[in-house]
């Protein structure tokens, strides 16, 4: 199955100079799978090392500088000893890749091998980091190398909707979304609605490429529900290892209750959905260590007062698939709070996804939009129509609230509002529709 993020690395293969590539992820996202793919495609050299899988590995770190290079140079010469002399180093005949997986817990490991690579390039070795958690030293470490622009970092998010037509070889079909998402036609009925039921099918399998694989051989959606709970285990299990043991039953607590939120009219996330009497200053450190590693996507609020409430937010789980699997049929037919929750997280993962800033506003009263999204110096405002009504009395208290305030140092475009729904493309009455299937599509700047 075609990832997006291969161009990219490909791109860093040919173009990448002296930096290292950082690819991080939630579990299950398929970084492993896709870097060792590129690389055998490209025909490139290159050694695995999965400290988690092979702990043993770290043996070759914890030498001197020089036994830490030649040991690695052995591991592509084939010897198993490989001495450092102008006779045995001089064998830059290619490009190597040494692949390190799993290194998020080996602060010092990481330290070691950003101090030795400019030999490894002399070598033309070139490091690619893989991590899905990061303890705090090594986060340090790594915030530094990207000061230093010794890295090039992309994040590998599960499979979007595009890549899910791709994997059903239906790839002409997000061309044509694309194609339309420019000039804001119409698509053929028939092939909106199949769009549609085919997006139904990713809601319910999420996009997870385990579960997008399982569902291509057998064609049935229920037997992700086994892939998602196998990921959420081992999430647990991998995430305790990189927080304190103080941390372990509440990390457990938000990987089980956090999404419960979106199941309820009010989808503002409340302490209390965790446990009973949970506090912000009991839960808000690992509720960032969940944000930073991918496992959850935090949106904060827009006040009537054009500020940024940090206090109040929504966390969307990172895969919606996962989200869904957890309830059953029953509730997901009879629970309209849930149906929404489900839309809200697909669209807040599309938009987050794309690096744009994105927020969501409520007055004291009732009316509320769902997102606001910062391009440059303007606010557009988006609702989500998960039902029948039309939301857009909403956007008309907001432009009222907001007529003389600045929002953050931006002027709000009331001009064309935003609404992602089931209907067709489409512009009226200064709307623009956006069918919840053409989301891929969007790119920072280009609503």
């Amino acid at each position: 199955m075609r990832r997006n993020l291969e161009e990219k690395i490909m791109h860093w293969m040919m173009e990448g100079g002296d930096t290292m590539l950082f690819l991080d992820g939630s579990l299950g996202s398929g970084k492993t799978h896709l870097v060792l793919q590129t690389l055998q495609n490209q025909s490139q050299t290159y050694q695995y090392i999965n400290i988690l899988l092979n702990p043993k590995a770290g043996e070759l770190f914890e030498q001197g500088y020089k036994e830490t290079l030649a040991g690695i140079i052995s591991l592509f010469l084939g010897n198993k000893q490989a001495e450092l002399n102008e006779n045995k180093i001089g064998f830059v005949m290619q490009d190597k890749y040494l692949v390190l997986d799993e290194f998020g817990n080996c602060p010092e490991y990481f330290r070691k091998i950003c101090e030795l690579r400019p030999l490894f390039l002399e070598q033309r070795i070139h490091i690619i980091f893989i991590t899905s958690f990061r303890n705090k030293e090594f986060q340090n470490l790594f915030v530094q190398a990207k000061k230093h622009q010794i890295l090039q970092c992309y994040t590998l998010y599960p499979m979007g909707f595009d890549e899910f037509l791709g994997a059903l070889n239906y790839d002409w079909y997000a061309d044509a979304i694309r194609d339309h998402f420019e000039t804001g036609k119409a698509l053929p009925d028939m092939i909106h609605n199949d769009l549609l039921q085919h997006l139904d099918q990713y809601l319910m399998l999420g996009g997870m490429p385990a579960a997008i694989a399982q569902y291509c051989e057998l064609k049935d959606v229920l037997s992700a529900t086994q892939i998602h709970e196998y990921i959420r285990t081992l999430t647990r299990e991998q995430g305790q290892k990189f927080l304190p043991k103080e941390q372990h039953l509440k990390f457990k607590k938000i990987l089980e209750n956090a999404d419960l939120q979106l199941q309820k009219n009010n989808t503002k996330f409340q302490y209390t959905t965790l446990k009973k009497g949970a506090t912000k200053q009991e839960y808000l450190e690992t509720i960032d260590f969940c944000t930073n590693h991918h496992l959850f996507y935090k949106l904060r609020q827009i006040t009537t007062e054009g500020e940024v409430w940090n206090d109040s937010f929504k966390l969307y789980p990172q895969d919606v698939g996962m989200f869904l699997s957890k309830a059953t049929r029953q509730e997901i037919m009879s629970n309209q709070n849930l149906s929404k929750g489900i839309v809200e997280s697909y669209v807040a993962s599309n938009l987050l996804q794309n690096d744009a800033q994105v927020y969501f506003w409520e007055s004291t009263g009732k009316a509320k939009v769902d997102f606001l999204i910062k391009e440059r110096e303007s606010l557009t405002p988006v609702i989500v129509q998960y039902d029948n009504s039309t939301h857009q009395k909403n956007i008309s208290v907001m432009k009222s609230s907001f007529e003389n305030t600045s929002v953050m140092n931006s002027k709000l475009n009331f001009n064309v509002s935003v609404k992602f729904s089931m209907d067709n493309f489409s512009y009226k009455k200064n709307m623009k529709n956006i069918p919840l299937y053409a989301l891929f599509s969007m790119k920072k700047h280009n609503i």
